[in-house]
């Protein structure tokens, strides 16, 4: 690889680290949490920095729904991405001193660039997959949830006057439909 690119992910920010084949560091920028903003990003270090896609190794932190953003984002453009779990990133750093973003994003990239032979890439079927994980999960809340509400309407429904009871029933009913 001749760039290795490690990204702190949050919901309003992004930042960025870039680091050469040698592991210098070439540049950090923050940006918004934007499609836009990334692209641009990646055509300015495309120009200043000889930033190419199938020669770059982008590596950010598993984070949740956060980084679905830029995974989708990524692997459309068909860079190489490493999704990395954060216990590992962490674990190989040793005793940290300074803790932020723009600190976070240029160890993932050191991370990226050490331990590159470990990388599993993400890909287009790791997303598909990870859209019908957030399905399940999504239809098991929604489950939950509705379960967790008829409990709670038949508990009160225990102690509560008939008519009133009748009338709740209807609205309830409504709302199921």
């Amino acid at each position: 690889m001749e760039h290795w690119i490690g990204i702190d992910v949050s919901s309003a920010t992004l930042d960025f680290a870039l680091l050469d084949g040698k592991g210098t560091h070439l540049e950090s920028v923050q940006i918004e949490n934007d499609r836009k903003a990334v692209m641009k990003l990646m055509g300015q270090w495309s120009k200043r920095h000889g930033v190419e896609v199938g020669k770059s190794l982008i590596c950010l932190e598993a984070t949740g729904h956060y980084t679905l953003m830029m995974l989708n984002l990524i692997v459309g453009q068909q860079w190489h991405a490493w999704l990395a779990h954060p216990n590992d990133i962490q674990q190989s750093m040793g005793i940290k001193r300074v803790k932020n973003d723009k600190v976070d994003a240029l160890r993932i990239a050191q991370y990226a660039r050490t331990f590159h032979e470990k990388a599993r890439l993400f890909t287009a079927q790791n997303l598909k997959l990870d859209r019908l994980k957030h399905l399940i999960t999504r239809r098991n809340h929604l489950v939950r949830s509705r379960a967790r509400h008829r409990t709670h309407i038949t508990d009160l429904n225990r102690y509560m006057d008939r008519r009133l009871r009748t009338e709740f029933d209807r609205i309830d009913k409504r709302r199921s439909a």
